[in-house]
């Protein structure tokens, strides 16, 4: 399984989860600066229906169509929208926009039947005289119980869109910046996070390979600066206890140079696990040669071999004599035990 650094573990969930979020950010944005703006429109639509159909009262009670429609384009020309007057059932009366003769029936368009029925409507949709999509808001003029009309007041969205879609863009670069920015942000955080890593790696891999002397600085990170000091405190304790390790191997090995007798340690699979410089010169052996040897390999006494065996059978002190085939024939007196460890487990024999 290939592994990953932790940098590349920590960076692209977080880059991910900040793009998202900047998405949504910019997204719900733009879609509440696209409710404003519809709504700010509807307003202005109902606010500028109700002026204009008062001005138009007086018209519609006279039933002067002509001026009507020199109304009705003046209060356009005005409102910089389009307006139409719509009997109740259906026949356009004027328009400004239109020659009001030739426009089809509106009884079905959607914001007519329902001003005609609750007294107000509105529509967003695309205008088939015009060519174009219109917000349409439609209210219901009475004049008295028999007269009723719809005044209808329309804006094209051309403008609304390109409002909204400008904003769009320059909140899209801007989220795009936002993003940009806070990854190099996050780069440089998840960075400054795993860089104490990195040099507790560094260390423990010095530390590993024997330099103890190696001492790992503190973090400004608590955590991080807790396990340097425990990695320290760890390195300082090997340290000790390795030169404490040593200083006794070297006393043992100053002794048993020293010693006259010859000594010779047997691990339990009997091979040689130290013999002292006495009893290498006694058997005409070479003690870095034969160290770790199986002593039926290293030595050829048969009497010393079969002592050794015997103190491996016994559990007390086995004693013997052995005469070497050197010239002189010397005889050497032999004394044998049990090599136990603290806890009493048998490790070999000495002999």
């Amino acid at each position: 399984m290939a592994r990953k650094r932790v940098l590349w573990q920590l960076y692209p969930p977080y880059l991910i989860i900040i793009v998202l979020s900047i998405v949504a950010v910019a997204w719900y944005a733009v879609g509440s600066i696209r409710s404003f703006y519809f709504k700010d429109t509807l307003t202005r639509l109902e606010v500028e229906n109700r002026l204009i159909s008062a001005s138009l009262r007086s018209d519609l009670q006279a039933g002067d169509r002509v001026q009507l429609q020199r109304d009705v384009k003046a209060a356009s020309a005005r409102f910089d929208g389009r307006i139409t007057v719509v009997a109740t059932d259906g026949t356009v009366l004027a328009d400004s926009h239109a020659d009001p003769a030739r426009m089809e029936n509106h009884a079905r368009r959607p914001e007519i039947a329902a001003a005609l029925t609750t007294g107000e409507g509105h529509s967003t949709r695309f205008s088939n005289t015009l060519q174009r999509e219109l917000m349409y808001v439609a209210l219901r003029l009475d004049i008295d119980t028999r007269q009723r009309f719809i005044v209808r007041t329309a804006l094209p969205l051309t403008m609304v869109q390109q409002a909204i879609s400008g904003l769009r863009n320059r909140l899209l670069w801007s989220a795009l910046l936002a993003a940009v920015l806070a990854g190099l942000v996050g780069l440089f955080l998840t960075r400054r996070l795993v860089r104490p890593l990195e040099t507790l790696r560094a260390n423990a891999l010095q530390l590993a390979a024997g330099h103890l002397h190696t001492r790992v600085p503190l973090s400004e990170t608590e955590e991080f600066a807790a396990l340097a000091e425990a990695m320290n405190h760890m390195a300082r304790e090997l340290e000790e206890r390795i030169n404490t390790i040593s200083s006794q191997r070297n006393e043992q090995d100053a002794i048993l140079s020293s010693m006259v007798e010859g000594i010779i340690a047997v691990d339990n699979d009997r091979r040689i696990m130290r013999l002292n410089r006495a009893a290498a010169t006694m058997l005409s052996l070479e003690a870095e040669n034969v160290q770790g040897q199986s002593i039926q390999a290293a030595i050829r006494h048969a009497e010393l071999l079969r002592l050794i065996d015997a103190t491996f059978s016994q559990a007390g002190t086995v004693e013997g004599e052995i005469q070497l085939s050197n010239e002189t024939g010397t005889a050497l007196q032999c004394r044998g035990g049990l090599l136990r460890a603290i806890d009493g487990s048998r490790l070999g024999v000495i002999m």
